[in-house]
């Protein structure tokens, strides 16, 4: 159930990075640090830890 939970948490997320593609280009500070973010929601490789990391980061700087 977590992880179902966390693919619609990253999937949202996605979302909001394309949605907002040249203000989110902005806010990161450059296109690699964003495509490198948006990159990161999509990997399912990636461990639940290593993914929640990568969310936190992104509301933290999304919501300074």
């Amino acid at each position: 159930m977590g992880e179902d939970l966390l693919s619609l948490v990253c999937n949202h997320l996605h979302k909001e990075l394309t949605s907002w593609l040249e203000e989110y280009i902005n806010l990161l500070g450059g296109l690699e640090r964003f495509k490198e973010l948006k990159c990161s929601l999509l990997v399912d490789g990636l461990s639940m830890v290593h993914k929640f990391i990568v969310m936190s980061l992104f509301l933290k700087i999304t919501f300074k």
